[in-house]
Formats: C-alpha cells, structure tokens, sequence
C-alpha cells in the first residue's frame, strides 16, 4: 500500500523500501543518487555537529550495479504518465543514461538532458571550470505532463526580485521568461543562502520547484529516494503537492524531517 509512505521521510535502504510500494502509484520521481564521485563529503552545522556521507566506490561498475535496480524499481512504480528526473554529473552521466537508462525506460522515452549552470565551484588551472550538473528526464511512456507555463509564471517572479537587488541583469532576464529550455540558470547555494542547512551537496530549493512544475499538478505525488537533507520534499510540500521521501542516512532524516516542520 502507498497511504502508509504519503507524507512521510523513511528511514533504511532505498531499494528495500522501494520494493514494499505498488506499482502505477506515482507521479514524479527524482533521484539524486551519489555520483561515484570516489570522494567522502563532510560539513559542519553550525552547531557543531558534523553531517557527512561517504560516495566512495571500488569500481564504477559496483557503482552502476548499486544505482541500476533502484531505477528500475523507481519505473515499476511511476505511471504511465509519469515523468523521471535523474541528477548527476560527470562523474558517471554517459555510463548512467545509456547503460541504465536507456535501457529501462527505452531510447523513445529520453526527453531531455537538462544542464543545471550555476557559477560556484573551483577554478582549476589545466582545465576548464566544471559548472553544471546534468539531469536525466526521461518518461514512462509517450503520455506524459509537461506544464511550461507554470515554469514562466514561477521564473518570472524569482526573476523580478533579482532584477530589484541587482543580481539579475535586463538582457538575461529577458531570456530567462521564454519557454524554459534545457539550460536551467538557477544559482547553486552559496554559504550565505538562508535555506542552506550545511548538509553536503545540498540543492536549492528553486531547482526542485522547476522540476515538480513542469511534470506534476496539485495533489500529485512526488517521490524522492535519495532525499538527503529534504530540499525535493520541501518543494513538493509548498506547490501542494504530495510527497514520498526515503534516505537511509539518519542524520539526513533528522533534518530533512526538522525542515519539513518549519516549511511554510
């Protein structure tokens, strides 16, 4: 049964839990799984306590093998109408979409590869700065939602308050309120931004909004099974839709639960 999962953030390995939901059931799914980026993440709150999780992976093919049954279990239970969101980057991406992606969901249902810009990260000196991300969408089938309109009406306010505090320039404002495209320009979290909770690679707010207005309506549900410190739950929960999340780090239940409380 889904009722029991509606709502609520659970606890425990995502595959087991994954498998305990019916098929057909839900709207949305958006996985930000780890990167096989080899690397452990750490941050401090600034109370003090230290969040980590470790992405670290003896060969990319553990990686891949770890990554493939939850997205399949993810298809089994999106409907038909169902639209999948997969978030990752270099680190794996083409290994990710034609080994496993294409794969489960078929080459015909691949919508767009959507580059999330933003401007933080380091500069390297032998390379080219990396700065983007990547974002799978695919659907289940050819039936599927997609809302542009409710994207315009969303940017366009965000869009006017950076255009009013001077972070948003006229021409690349203009640019922004067409129909969107498979660039998303929304600034990654910086250490000043109010909603950031010091959790590693936590995404912000607006991206998750983007996504859940393109392919979802009011009520609709929305599941998350790598849903760290909450963002895609939070998101969710302020459109009015409903929502599944599952992580099975404890700290990242702890918070993503504390947030959930305090979102208004």
């Amino acid at each position: 049964m889904l009722a029991p999962f509606i709502n609520q953030v659970s606890l425990g390995d995502n595959l087991a839990i994954l498998q305990q939901l019916p098929s057909n059931a839900i709207d949305m799914a958006y996985l930000d799984p780890p990167f096989g980026s080899s690397r452990h993440y750490r941050a401090t709150h600034p109370n003090g306590e230290v969040r980590t999780f470790s992405d670290v992976w003896e060969h990319l093919d553990d990686y891949l093998n770890w990554l493939h049954p939850r997205v399949l279990e993810l298809h089994r239970i999106m409907k038909p109408t169902a639209t999948f969101y997969l978030h990752c980057d270099w680190h794996a991406n083409a290994y990710i979409r034609v080994q496993i992606l294409d794969v489960i969901f078929g080459r015909k249902n691949f919508r767009n590869e959507l580059i999330w810009h933003y401007e933080t990260g380091g500069i390297p000196k032998r390379d080219f700065a990396r700065k983007h991300d990547t974002i799978f969408r695919y659907t289940k089938t050819n039936d599927y939602y997609f809302d542009a309109q409710s994207i315009r009406e969303s940017r366009s306010e965000e869009v006017l308050r950076r255009l009013a505090t001077g972070i948003e320039s006229a021409t690349r404002a203009r640019g922004q309120l067409r129909h969107p495209s498979d660039i998303i320009r929304i600034p990654a979290l910086n250490a000043m931004a109010h909603e950031r909770v010091k959790y590693p690679t936590q995404k912000p707010i607006e991206l998750l909004q983007h996504l859940i207005l393109a392919s979802t309506q009011a009520n609709q549900i929305i599941l998350d099974a790598c849903c760290g410190s909450g963002t895609t739950l939070i998101a969710a929960q302020r459109l009015q839709r409903q929502w599944i999340g599952i992580d099975q780090n404890p700290q990242a239940v702890a918070i993503a639960t504390q947030r959930l409380l305090t979102t208004k």
